[in-house]
């Protein structure tokens, strides 16, 4: 009896062949059939293929002209024996185990359909490149990897994979729902996978590294731009499908909201030439399943006639700038900046004018202008941001968000701890986070709450670099700006001090309003901009050591230590309060040596819960010296400006379920 059924789409890749074929015939499970397809190849692929049938009859050629992936998948379905089919591309290949694993657990828990894990690799040096969307970071922890449907992953069903060569599918369910790939198309992978899942029973994740993908410049994943009409109409295909079976309206939201979005995202990233020629199918697109979104975001894009359009860079002068279809000459920065104002007061106005003639829209109590005014430009720099209406910053931060995360914020009902981040930024920027967020103002603070001890040595404040006389300051210091994070400057030895970079340097920071560097940190916005020196403090390794508590609601949980600064790059570790050691990290390697627990861990935590009080999610940093003195640097309301990239992925959740945000608090 025939277990699987692997099916071999075969176009011009007789160079990667071989190696596919000898991964699949040397597999671990014998009963299988290989039916492998040879679309019309033009470079002997086929002489590779009758080579190896003639070798191995578990091998079931089909020869056809060339027509597509699609209709070679469909056709070899058509003569398929096997309980389970499985896709694998002519140029990739599988573990010498990948059937047997897959078979035993589709088998054993009566699957419809088993996803699992692989991984990309460059075709060049074979360099392991991961994805991560192959290893399921997803995923919530204790999620049932061996039985759910997609109702159990309607909160992350657009992150899975939907290649057609990273799921197994048992044979009988695909025939019985009458499950094939759409013809003359790429990304058809996108159809044939969701409309099984809507339909499957009992759906399975095998988290192993079974396929490993090519990545090479023919995939057609790395042309996108010259199929993006297809990727038009696959998107049209699963939407249309989904109000055919009559979805909820909850999940037709959740995938009109990816996939639409997703569209507008890549047209915006293209010239202006691909765009001319999808504007008109996008709009269809759009305007068949979001109005609003189509009338808001889409048609102020029509490529002739642009609101915004800038040749290079738009900060600097001697530039063309096309304003609302005009060519402006810009000659200086300000003018550059003049212009941008005039454009959003222009484009808000306008819109504004537009909402009033619109009665769903007007009755809609969630005031969809609020949110979907302006989502149209990826790369709005931050004083782009700084002069734009309030009403557009939810847009321009979901953007933002998409752009450095690759996934859609949910700002109406945040569940992740960096969609949590985002909301605060937005809404919760009181204040008294302002005073703190303030690296010379906290320092009263500290004093009031745990004492002064705690303060690193202030060597001076001033509110320009010209006034400071270096000769007043000690052999080592540390100077700040104190607005935002990142402003140091640590001098070890002044005789070696640069004088005039550090002016430079320093001058270029203070002029920048940190609010709207890294996606709206509102908090950041009215601070009173100055220059500190403090003290240089050190471990005796040279090294400094960080212990940041992440407290919530005024309760530490977890400490963060850093380590390792000036030697091999910064490491990473998280504690709970007992000093065990966390599994999770985001964005550095993980710290793998043991790091002995700080004796005065308990005083460490209380110092910080007593700064912590009253906020529903703060990270309160402390250094601990070689002597144990323990010092205050610095309280942190949004770290990583919330797209840090935890691993594993659940983190982001779990974490996002300790934040109580405040939703009387609205400050847009």
């Amino acid at each position: 009896m025939v277990k699987v059924s692997v099916i071999i789409p075969i176009y011009n890749t007789k160079k990667y062949l071989r190696q596919c074929l000898d991964s699949i015939i040397n597999q671990t499970l014998s009963d299988i059939e290989i039916i492998c397809v040879d679309d019309g190849s033009t470079d002997n692929s086929g002489e590779v293929l009758q080579e190896y049938a003639q070798k191995d009859n578990r091998i079931k050629p089909i020869i056809q002209k060339n027509q597509g992936a699609a209709v070679s998948r469909n056709n070899a379905l058509k003569i398929a024996t096997g309980e389970y089919v499985l896709c694998v591309d002519s140029d990739d290949y599988i573990r010498n185990d990948a059937l047997e694993l897959i078979y035993k657990k589709a088998k054993t828990s009566n699957l419809d359909m088993l996803s699992f894990g692989g991984t990309n690799f460059d075709n060049k040096t074979e360099k392991d490149l991961g994805n991560p969307y192959y290893e399921f970071r997803y995923l919530p922890e204790n999620f049932n990897t061996d039985a759910f449907t997609y109702k159990d992953c309607i909160n992350f069903i657009t992150k899975m994979a939907v290649s057609s060569c990273l799921t197994a599918y048992k044979f009988d369910f695909i025939k019985n729902h009458n499950i094939t790939f759409p013809v003359g198309l790429c990304f058809e992978d996108n159809v044939f996978f969701h409309k099984a899942l809507l339909n499957a029973q009992k759906c399975g994740i095998l988290n192993e590294k079974l396929y490993f993908r090519r990545i090479h410049s023919a995939s057609i994943t790395q042309n996108w731009e010259k199929h993006f009409g297809d990727y038009i109409k696959i998107t049209d295909k699963v939407l249309s499908y989904l109000k055919e079976i009559k979805a909820d309206t909850k999940l037709l939201r959740k995938y009109s909201d990816y996939y639409l979005k997703f569209c507008i995202h890549e047209y915006n990233s293209y010239s202006n030439k691909t765009k001319k020629i999808h504007y008109n199918a996008l709009l269809d697109l759009v305007e068949t399943h979001d109005k609003i979104l189509a009338y808001f975001i889409l048609k102020p894009l029509k490529p002739t006639a642009q609101i915004l359009s800038v040749k290079n860079d738009i900060l600097t002068s001697k530039k063309i700038i096309t304003i609302l279809g005009l060519n402006i000459k810009l000659k200086s920065k300000k003018l550059v900046q003049l212009n941008k104002i005039k454009n959003l007061e222009i484009r808000t106005k306008r819109l504004q004018e537009d909402i009033s003639n619109i009665e769903d829209i007007r009755k809609n109590k969630d005031n969809l202008y609020r949110t979907k005014i302006a989502e149209m430009n990826n790369s709005f720099n931050y004083k782009l941001k700084k002069y734009c209406a309030p009403e557009m910053r939810p847009v321009m931060l979901k953007d933002w968000f998409f752009e450095k995360t690759g996934e859609i914020l949910n700002l109406d009902n945040p569940q992740t701890f960096n969609e949590k981040i985002q909301w605060m930024k937005l809404y919760d920027s009181t204040p008294i986070k302002t005073r703190l967020a303030d690296k010379y103002l906290v320092r009263e603070w500290v004093k009031e709450k745990i004492g002064e001890e705690y303060l690193i040595t202030l060597l001076g404040v001033w509110d320009n670099f010209d006034e400071i006389d270096f000769d007043k300051l000690p052999n080592q210091f540390v100077l700040k700006c104190n607005h935002g994070c990142g402003y140091n400057i640590i001098v070890k030895d002044k005789k070696t001090f640069n004088i005039e970079n550090a002016r430079k340097k320093i001058n270029a920071w203070l002029r920048e309003d940190f609010a709207f560097k890294y996606g709206f940190e509102m908090h950041y916005s009215d601070i009173p901009r100055k220059i500190i020196a403090e003290k240089y403090i050190e471990n005796s390794d040279n090294d400094l050591y960080d212990y940041k508590v992440w407290c919530f609601n005024g309760k530490a949980q977890y400490v963060q230590f850093l380590s390792e600064r000036n030697t091999d790059g910064l490491k990473m570790a998280f504690y709970d309060r007992d000093w065990n050691k966390e599994n999770f990290v985001y964005s550095y390697p993980i710290d793998t040596k043991e790091n002995p627990k700080p004796k005065n861990l308990d005083l460490l935590l209380s110092l910080a819960e007593k700064l912590a009080q009253g906020f529903n999610h703060v990270r309160v940093d402390f250094y601990i010296t070689n002597n144990g003195q323990i010092y205050f640097g610095e309280m942190t309301f949004t770290s990583c400006s919330g797209i840090s990239d935890w691993n594993p992925k659940s983190t982001d959740l779990m974490l996002g379920q300790m934040i109580e945000l405040n939703k009387e608090k609205i400050n847009v």
